[in-house]
């Protein structure tokens, strides 16, 4: 079972309530508008607003700063604002040149709030995964040691870019070879594709799209 699935019948038999099968999450009006206003400010350009994390709560599931920095070299035309969230544990992002791009850190609560104004998270297998699935973000995730259908993100719109097969996964965290063979398989060109992918999807449906929110 997916961890969520698990946890809701757990949630079921313990308390006699149900929980909804995908993970959702308000953020307060002024928060949001704060957040906007940032992207605003650091010259958003209409197009969608995409997201990067690259950290993980276990080196072994990151996966390299300089392929992450050569994904957003092949998608830089198609960003309106590049949000590059702060981890501190991993070189930094280099954003591609002319894309207007803003740095973030501070709190859970405010990288919610960051998230619910972004068309499109990119990151690992990781927290920040399951807060912008939480709050109305598209998500393209980089799985190395973590078993998918355990973590997967939930509800539609959601890619994730894995190697099979893997007879070593889950290995939680304890690597049986001198570096994560999972995550060093995976190519740019696939995590790329994978973003593009998302894009694609944005573009067809533009009316609805946060990007299209801010714009107005």
């Amino acid at each position: 079972l997916h961890r969520r699935a698990a946890a809701g019948h757990a949630a079921l038999r313990l308390t006699g309530r149900s929980v909804a099968a995908t993970p959702s999450r308000a953020v307060p009006v002024d928060e949001r508008r704060d957040v906007v206003e940032r992207i605003r400010g650091a010259g958003y350009t209409g197009a969608p607003v995409v997201a990067v994390h690259t950290g993980a709560g276990s080196t072994i599931r990151r996966w390299p700063v300089e392929r992450f920095n050569a994904v957003l070299r092949s998608v830089g035309n198609r960003i309106g604002c590049l949000v590059l969230i702060d981890d501190q544990a991993a070189a930094p992002l280099e954003p591609p040149a002319g894309v207007p791009h803003l740095r973030w850190s501070g709190t859970l609560s405010g990288l919610k709030a960051m998230l619910s104004a972004c068309d499109v998270l990119l990151c690992h297998d990781s927290g920040p995964l399951h807060a912008a699935t939480a709050v109305g973000c598209r998500t393209v995730a980089i799985f190395g040691p973590g078993m998918d259908r355990w973590f997967r993100p939930q509800g539609a719109g959601h890619g994730i870019v894995i190697e099979e097969p893997m007879p070593c996964r889950p290995c939680f965290d304890r690597c049986i070879y001198s570096s994560a063979i999972c995550l060093e398989r995976i190519g740019v060109d696939r995590v790329s594709a994978s973003l593009h992918e998302a894009l694609n999807e944005l573009a067809s449906s533009s009316p609805s799209s946060v990007a299209g929110n801010l714009a107005r």
